[in-house]
């Protein structure tokens, strides 16, 4: 028997911007199809959700124009940024109503972290809390339950991240990550819920798109650099430099680098990223014949694989943290460098000709 697993989040968290490139694993979760494909449509009550299937207009609407929400002083878009369409849930009508949209789909490697943005708009009747307007996200899979916890929000002048506007409480377009890479090969759905007041008299409504993307780096190969990217909708912790913003850049040269960073969600659960990053790989590698000797002492000889006698280059030989020790330029396909007043160790020397190559190798000074 098919067992269904409940983990819920209702959370905040950074900005990601969805590219079509991540629909590839979960299409039209962003609504691009400019309609309600590959979802499920419910409604209910707020006591009773939901168990009546269908897209109902006006309770599930496509939005596809630019405006902005006139119950937060216009200051709320109901476009998700950059985006040209998304969906709202729900709507400014009261009597205890609920609506639900989910979408399933099977995950694996090319949309295991799943991505959700999202706004809020709550009247707040100051009731109690299980009586307010409230949104809540369930992530349902056919496996254990997920360790990572549960999060609800519901209408409040107090919650961190809302902003006021008269009796209405709202929260402006938030990205959430989610990772669903333990359950590869599995079925796994993702409901929005959304609840006006449980007297009937105050609404509450969200808009919602979506994405996916591989559970990797994103990499860039610049030519001197390179930038490591995570996935976006969590907090980040690199090693080895202790950064904590969501990209970091590598200059060359990079030789074997271990990077790794700590993803965290907002509910509290991480895993790690880790990526051997080489030097550019556009940049030629020296075979051992064209420098020697290596190791050496106190000079050594390189030949440029070029047969331009006339060839101009320049050259730089880099030491620990990429801290620069020797450059010069010169002509010719042949150079020498001296190493004598430098310390033992290994180093990395990049050259740079007038035909626009690059070439590396390592040297070890002894």
């Amino acid at each position: 028997m098919k067992t269904f697993i409940f983990l819920t989040f209702l959370t905040e968290i950074l900005i990601f911007n969805f590219s079509a490139s991540s629909q590839n694993g979960c299409p039209n979760a962003d609504f691009s199809f400019q309609d309600f494909t590959n979802w499920q449509g419910f409604t209910g009550t707020y006591n009773a959700c939901c168990p009546t299937p269908g897209i109902v207009p006006g309770r599930h609407t496509i939005m596809n124009v630019p405006g902005t929400d006139h119950n937060t002083g216009n200051l709320l878009s109901i476009l998700p940024p950059g985006l040209s369409v998304g969906a709202r849930l729900g709507n400014e009508s009261v009597g205890a109503e609920a609506e639900r949209l989910r979408y399933e789909f099977i995950v694996d490697t090319s949309n295991a972290l799943f991505f959700y943005r999202y706004a809020v708009v709550f009247e707040d009747p100051s009731h109690t809390p299980t009586e307010q307007p409230k949104f809540d996200i369930n992530v349902i899979a056919d496996s254990s339950i997920d360790s990572c916890g549960e999060y609800h929000v519901v209408s409040s002048g107090s919650i961190p991240g809302f902003q006021s506007y008269g009796s209405t409480r709202w929260k402006d377009w938030t990205t959430v990550g989610i990772d669903l890479s333990q359950y590869i090969g599995q079925t796994v759905a993702i409901e929005y819920t959304t609840y006006d007041c449980s007297q009937s008299g105050h609404f509450g409504y969200a808009y919602l798109s979506c994405g996916c993307m591989e559970k990797a780096f994103q990499i860039n190969y610049e030519q001197n650099f390179a930038t490591l990217t995570a996935p976006e909708g969590f907090t980040y912790l690199w090693s080895p430099n202790g950064d904590t913003s969501q990209s970091i850049t590598a200059y060359y040269p990079i030789q074997d680098t271990i990077y790794s960073c700590v993803v965290t969600s907002v509910t509290g659960c991480t895993f790690t990223l880790n990526t051997s990053t080489q030097i550019n790989p556009n940049i030629i590698t020296l075979n051992k014949s064209n420098v020697y000797p290596n190791p050496t002492n106190n000079k050594f000889f390189i030949k440029i694989p070029e047969t331009n006698n006339s060839l101009s280059y320049s050259y730089t030989l880099y030491g620990v943290n990429n801290q620069v020790v020797i450059e010069n330029k010169g002509k010719g396909n042949e150079l020498e460098i001296n190493t004598s007043n430098i310390a033992k160790g290994n180093y990395i020397l990049i050259i740079q000709t007038s035909t626009r190559k690059k070439y590396k190798s390592k040297i070890i000074v002894n």
